[in-house]
């Protein structure tokens, strides 16, 4: 476990296996715009990953879902590594959460093993709990 790192309004923990290849990133952004929609917050974060990544990032899915209540977004990508392993990421963005920050979780592991870690993710964010 890494973490809490806080830069500006950001807090965020990490918890990774031994060789940080599988890891979960909790990230809560005390200062969210209140305008802010679940579907504009991926879809900037989509642009700016398509733009600073080229054909390394790879978008797979996105959904609109709630977590406790809450309008969120979940989405799929994958990122091909320098050494050219391709990790696969699930994205849950909470960017009101009644409380006055926005969450992020992203859970990420190398794309053939996502499966196998998917129930870990999935438990992440289900034990996501938002007071306010």
């Amino acid at each position: 476990m890494t973490g809490p790192v806080s830069k500006g309004g950001t807090t965020a923990v990490s918890f990774a296996s031994p060789d940080s290849r599988e890891h979960i990133l909790v990230d809560v952004d005390a200062e969210a715009p209140p305008s802010v929609t679940p579907r504009r917050r991926f879809e900037a974060i989509d642009r700016y990953l398509r733009k600073k990544n080229g054909d390394r990032y790879q978008f797979l899915s996105a959904e609109d879902i709630t977590v406790n209540g809450k309008p969120a977004i979940s989405w799929l990508f994958t990122m091909r590594q320098d050494d050219g392993t391709v990790l696969e990421t699930c994205d849950i963005a909470v960017p009101h959460a009644g409380d006055g920050r926005s969450y992020g979780v992203l859970c990420t592991a190398r794309q053939a093993d996502f499966d196998s870690w998917r129930g870990v993710f999935d438990k992440v964010a289900a034990g996501l709990y938002f007071e306010g």
